[in-house]
């Protein structure tokens, strides 16, 4: 109550003694997320009076610190903030799986359940970590070849390489992966249709959604879901599908030129 009360003293001091508009414009979004920053810390966003006065607050704020075009996206973001912020809680408790609550809460350290739902992930980690700078060498690997880590040739297969190959064979990867991502880029960049621009930009977003999402749950960083790692992982559907997507997109460039 005394921080909030603070800023709120802080701002009318403010406006009396200097411009008005020239003082929120300059200070307003970051008041904005101070405030928001409170809120969320001492709890008060639960009551639903509480509430409506933060909005009225921030909505004030709003008006004197950004232009009159661009109040309309921000209250919009605003309002599906706060959406958000109490749907968040449903969905989690009333939505999801108990399955997937757990592998949740032990990404965000609520939880350590090193023999159930974390398992895999511990097991995986500690895989990456023993591969050490260099790695232990090909097919040379403990965690993975004692079979310590479960799925480790489909969902968590990076965890082989980074055991095998160490941080060296790690960040080759990365880097493949990367110069992939920068190739697709320039691809659709150069096409003179809308739909090759679109198809090329969905191909990417693909790409990158499952190296991030594939890499970051080997290093306990998302959730584990179950996505294969591009050209990677076993299996003959995955391996289909990322090759046709890109050859139909190498196809539309091929004939960028034609006229239809």
């Amino acid at each position: 109550h005394l921080l909030r009360f603070n800023i709120r003293v802080f701002i009318m001091s403010q406006s009396m003694y200097q411009n008005q508009y020239h003082f929120f414009k300059k200070h307003g979004i970051f008041l904005i997320m101070i405030f928001l920053f409170v809120s969320s810390e001492t709890g008060h966003w639960t009551d639903k009076s509480q509430s409506f006065c933060h909005i009225r607050f921030l909505s004030f704020l709003l008006s004197r610190s950004v232009k009159q075009h661009k109040k309309s996206e921000i209250g919009l973001f605003l309002i599906g903030s706060v959406g958000f912020l109490y749907s968040s809680d449903y969905v989690f408790d009333n939505i999801l799986e108990p399955h997937q609550q757990i592998r949740i809460k032990v990404v965000l350290g609520l939880e350590e359940d090193l023999t159930g739902a974390g398992y895999n992930v511990n097991q995986s980690k500690i895989a990456v970590g023993s591969g050490g700078l260099t790695g232990k060498g090909f097919l040379n690997g403990t965690q993975t070849k004692l079979k310590y880590v479960p799925e480790q040739d489909t969902d968590f297969i990076f965890c082989t390489v980074g055991e095998e190959q160490g941080f060296v064979g790690s960040s080759i990867v990365l880097l493949l992966f990367l110069a992939l991502i920068l190739r697709l880029i320039v691809v659709s960049e150069r096409q003179p249709s809308a739909f090759g621009r679109v198809y090329g930009y969905s191909v990417l977003s693909i790409f990158l959604f499952h190296v991030f999402i594939n890499i970051g749950m080997v290093l306990g960083l998302t959730p584990v879901i179950g996505i294969p790692l591009p050209f990677f992982s076993y299996g003959g559907s995955s391996l289909w599908g990322f090759t046709i997507l890109l050859f139909i997109f190498l196809r539309i460039d091929a004939g960028r030129g034609r006229r239809l």
